[in-house]
Formats: structure tokens, sequence, C-alpha cells
């Protein structure tokens, strides 16, 4: 289960990356920046499916 989480968290962090290097690349090439900006986000929220706990029956 810990690398369930490691992968999620690297995952965000590529993401964050990603994300925040298509915001500025997007000043200079709208379309290339734009593309990196919603291939981050999109990574940054899929990560998320790694990084919640499941609970089942009321166990911890």
């Amino acid at each position: 289960m810990k690398t369930m989480k490691r992968k999620g968290f690297i995952m965000v962090l590529i993401g964050f990356i990603l994300f925040f290097a298509g915001i500025y690349v997007s000043t200079h090439w709208i379309v290339i920046g734009a593309i990196m900006a919603v291939g981050g986000g999109s990574l940054m929220g899929g990560s998320t499916y790694f990084l919640v706990d499941v609970k089942k029956n009321g166990q911890n």
C-alpha cells in the first residue's frame, strides 16, 4: 500500500511542475503551454486515485 502513496506523490509532483511550466511556456507559445498545463492538471487530478485511503466496513 505504501508504494501506491509514493506513486501518487510522484504523480502530483510531476503534474505540479508540468502545470506551472505550461503556464510559463504559454506566455510565449500558447498552444504548447496550454497542452502542458492541461496535461499537468490532469496528472495531478488523476493521482488522487493513488493517494486516497479506502476504509472498508468501518475499519482503518
